[in-house]
């Protein structure tokens, strides 16, 4: 009776104690859940606030930059207005590849997501790859065509090339970033002769060039600003979580005139969407994959599929050899 009336005892006590556990967890499961913060991830600036992935830390380089945003309000806006036709294009390369999201801010700071723009050095696009560097990731350069400059060639390349950085800088994120704007050889270099002074390795503590010192806080405090805009006092235009362009292949060289008629489209906003094409018409080399709007894309594949095969222009660049 004894031995029955202590393991009654025991086993009171127990399913006690698993009640008041369970309570503690339930107290605790409601607390967070109170905390939680539901955003809006239709909105595509929300989708990159919410899915960072490198550690930001309150470093003064990066509290620099985040006062520069925060005396001038208006550059952000700007920038999300030009990003809005490519940023969804280029988060969903650098997701598909597995790269953090951040990376896909890096256009601001390398182009202010202008895909026109050069710099002294030969470097275009969004990307700002040089000839060089371009062509080792596939991005050739014509008479017709700049790759270099073309949306989706570049960020594929921009993300192959970040890609092999980070493996080669054994999965550190701010090096490789570093590197993509320095070069790998200039990073390997001060992490030698940090190795060799007895220092530490890591981005914050080596010597670099005033560009690149600059340029991996520059991205962090972007990454900061996403996550929250209002508490910057910036203004990041809604940008939809959907795709803005689609990948059309051609098999025959077009005039940007007929795709402008075909379209609805001006000539300057196929530029805009397409800004590798340097010619009037599309490359001879095919196929061609033109970007153009979703919203127009019904309308010009009916006209394409009435066309037939025929091809819809015929041009040829020749040499005029004196003599």
């Amino acid at each position: 009776v004894k031995f029955v009336l202590l393991l009654s005892v025991l086993l009171l006590s127990a399913c006690q104690s698993i009640i008041d556990n369970s309570q503690k967890l339930s107290n605790q499961v409601i607390d967070s859940d109170e905390s939680i913060e539901y955003v809006d991830e239709s909105n595509l600036w929300n989708y990159i606030a919410s899915h960072q992935e490198l550690r930001i830390e309150e470093h003064p380089r990066i509290l620099e930059h985040i006062d520069w945003f925060k005396q001038h309000p208006d550059y952000l806006t700007r920038i999300s207005e030009r990003a809005q036709p490519y940023l969804y294009l280029i988060v969903s390369e650098v997701e598909k590849e597995g790269l953090p999201i951040e990376i896909a801010l890096l256009p601001i700071i390398e182009s202010d997501y202008y895909p026109f723009s050069f710099s002294h050095g030969t470097a275009v696009g969004l990307w700002q790859f040089i000839p060089s560097t371009g062509k080792l990731y596939g991005l050739d350069q014509d008479w017709w065509y700049e790759d270099r400059r073309d949306v989706l060639a570049s960020t594929r390349a921009a993300v192959k090339y970040m890609k092999d950085l980070n493996k080669l800088f054994n999965g550190d994120w701010l090096l490789s970033i570093a590197a993509y704007n320095a070069g790998p050889g200039r990073i390997q270099k001060a992490i030698k002769a940090n190795t060799e002074s007895g220092q530490e390795t890591d981005f914050w503590h080596l010597d670099l060039p005033k560009e690149t010192a600059r340029y991996v806080p520059k991205l962090l405090a972007l990454a900061k600003i996403v996550k929250e805009p209002s508490r910057y006092n910036q203004n990041l235009l809604k940008i939809d979580r959907n795709p803005y362009l689609k990948a059309i292949e051609l098999n025959s060289q077009f005039d940007l005139a007929l795709i402008a008629q075909w379209t609805g489209l001006s000539i300057d906003q196929i530029y805009t969407f397409n800004p590798g094409l340097r010619r009037w018409a599309t490359p001879v080399t095919l196929p061609y994959t033109i970007l153009l709007p979703q919203d127009v894309v019904s309308r010009f594949e009916n006209k394409l599929s009435q066309a037939g095969e025929r091809p819809q222009i015929s041009w040829a660049r020749h040499e005029v050899r004196s003599g």
